[in-house]
C-alpha cells in the first residue's frame, strides 16, 4: 500500500568514499559497512524527499476531483508519509521513503468513484479492506512467496504498466494529452505549447541527459531549477479564481427573483432572503467539465451545508435532464429547467456559478473548471470583493503605489 524509493539510487552517481561519521550515526546506521557517508546520505535523502513530496499535492488534487475533502486528504498524506518513513529509517534501518501509493490513489479516484460511480465512503471502505488483506499476506509470508515465484517478465511489466498509467495522468494534468471526444484513440495531443507542458518536457529531458552523463545530483538539480522557474511564473500569473464574465447582473446587485419548480416538482425561490446563501450552478448533460465537477459539488454541499444551498440550473427537454439527474445521483439538489433564468443571468458558457448571499445579493460569479475556482467564489464573498482577481490586482496596485512613493521620497532626499 506504499511506494518505496531507495535513497541510495536517487541519481547521485557512484557511492562516495566512506567518511568518518559521528559515533552514534555510525553505530546506528552502519554507514562505513555499507560504503556510504553522512554527506552522501544527506544528499540522497534530500533528493528522495524532493522527488516524492509531489504526493503531498498530487494525492489531494486527484482525490479532490472525485469529491474527497482535500484538506483532510492532505493531512492524512503528510501523517502517513512521515510515520512510514520514520518507521523504515529508525526501526527497520533501511534508507527507504514511504509515500501514499499514487497508483492506488488514481485507481480510487478515476475508476471506483468517477468511473464506477461509487461514493467516496464506499471507495475508502474498499481500500481499507485491501490494506487489511495486504497486511495479512505480508505478515504470513504469502506476499514474499508470490514475489519469489512471480515470473520476472510479469513483475517488470506490472511496474512498467503502472508507470505508464501515472505518466498518462501526469500528462493529462499538465495538458500534454486531453480526452479525445471524437472517434479513434481515447486521447489526443493537448496544448503542447503551454508553459506547464513545456516545463514538464524540458524537466524530463534534462533528467535523462544528466543521468546519462552520470552527473551527481542530477535529479536534485532539475527539481530545484524547475521549482525556481515555477516560483517566478507563479509570481507573474498569480492564483487564478473563477473567470468573471462582464455580463448579467453585477456583483453587489440584488439577484433577480424567480419562483420555479424543480424536476421533482418542489417549489423554490431564487434570490430571496433566508438563512442560507444560494449557489446557482448552471450546467448541461452534454458538458464534460460539468460532469467532472459533480462529485466536487456533492462534497461541497456536505462541507458547507451550515451556510450554503446548491441549486442546479439548465434548460432543454425534461426527459433528457430527468434521466441525467437520476443517473448522476443528483436527487439531493434542486434542479431547475428555465430558459428565462439563464437569459436573465446572461449565461453563455458552462459551467457557470453565481453565489447569492442570505440577503439575496450577488456576491461572486464566474466560470468554474475546478474545485479551486469554485471555492474562490466563497473566498471572494468572505473578502468582500467581486473576485479573487480583483483582490489580487488591488494588492498589486497598492504595492506599486507604496513603491513609487518610496522611490519619490528617496529622490527628494
Amino acid at each position: 500500500m506504499s511506494e518505496q524509493e531507495h535513497a541510495l539510487s536517487a541519481g547521485l552517481g557512484a557511492p562516495a568514499t566512506p567518511a568518518s561519521a559521528t559515533p552514534w550515526l555510525e553505530r546506528r546506521f552502519q554507514l562505513s559497512a555499507r560504503g556510504t557517508s553522512v554527506r552522501q546520505e544527506t544528499l540522497a535523502g534530500l533528493t528522495t524527499f524532493l522527488a516524492m513530496v509531489y504526493s503531498v499535492f498530487v494525492v489531494p488534487a486527484m482525490l479532490g476531483k472525485a469529491g474527497f475533502d482535500t484538506s483532510s486528504v492532505f493531512i492524512a498524506v503528510c501523517l502517513t508519509s512521515a510515520f512510514g518513513s520514520l518507521l523504515m529509517g529508525l526501526w527497520a534501518n533501511l534508507p527507504i521513503a514511504v509515500g501514499c501509493a499514487i497508483s492506488l490513489t488514481a485507481f480510487t479516484a478515476f475508476d471506483l468513484v468517477l468511473g464506477q460511480g461509487l461514493s467516496p465512503a464506499v471507495a475508502l471502505g474498499a481500500i481499507f479492506l485491501m490494506g487489511v488483506i495486504f497486511t495479512g499476506i505480508s505478515a504470513t509470508g504469502v506476499r514474499s512467496w508470490i514475489l519469489r515465484n512471480l515470473p520476472a517478465g510479469i513483475a517488470h511489466g506490472t511496474g512498467i504498466g503502472i508507470g505508464l498509467f501515472l505518466l498518462l495522468i501526469a500528462a493529462n494534468e499538465v495538458g500534454l494529452v486531453v480526452k479525445n471526444p471524437g472517434p479513434g484513440l481515447p486521447v489526443s495531443l493537448g496544448a503542447i505549447g503551454a508553459m506547464p507542458a513545456l516545463l514538464s518536457v524540458v524537466g524530463l529531458a534534462a533528467i535523462f541527459g544528466l543521468e546519462r552523463r552520470r552527473v551527481p545530483g542530477g535529479i536534485l538539480l532539475v527539481i530545484l531549477a524547475l521549482s525556481r522557474q515555477i516560483g517566478v511564473l507563479y509570481e507573474r500569473v498569480a492564483p487564478m479564481g473563477a473567470l468573471t464574465m462582464d455580463k448579467g447582473p453585477a456583483v453587489g446587485e440584488a439577484a433577480p427573483r424567480f419562483e420555479l419548480a424543480d424536476l421533482l416538482g418542489r417549489r423554490l425561490t431564487i434570490g430571496e432572503r433566508g438563512q442560507h446563501s444560494q449557489l446557482l450552478f448552471f450546467l448541461s448533460p452534454t458538458c464534460p467539465v460539468c460532469k467532472k465537477l459533480l462529485p466536487i459539488l456533492k462534497s461541497v454541499a456536505g462541507t458547507e451545508s451550515a451556510w450554503l444551498r446548491i441549486v442546479l440550473a439548465s434548460d432543454g427537454e425534461m426527459p433528457e435532464h430527468l434521466a441525467f439527474y437520476r443517473q448522476a445521483g443528483l436527487e439531493r439538489f434542486p434542479y431547475l429547467l428555465s430558459t428565462e433564468l439563464g437569459m436573465k443571468f446572461q449565461i453563455s458558457k458552462l459551467p457557470y456559478a453565481v453565489l447569492i448571499d442570505e440577503a439575496g445579493v450577488i456576491r461572486a460569479k464566474g466560470l468554474i473548471n475546478s474545485r479551486e475556482q469554485l471555492e474562490s467564489l466563497f473566498t471572494a464573498k468572505e473578502l468582500g470583493v467581486a473576485s479573487v482577481q480583483e483582490f489580487l490586482a488591488g494588492g498589486a496596485l497598492q504595492e506599486t503605489r507604496v513603491s513609487r512613493k518610496e522611490n519619490g521620497n528617496a529622490l527628494v532626499g
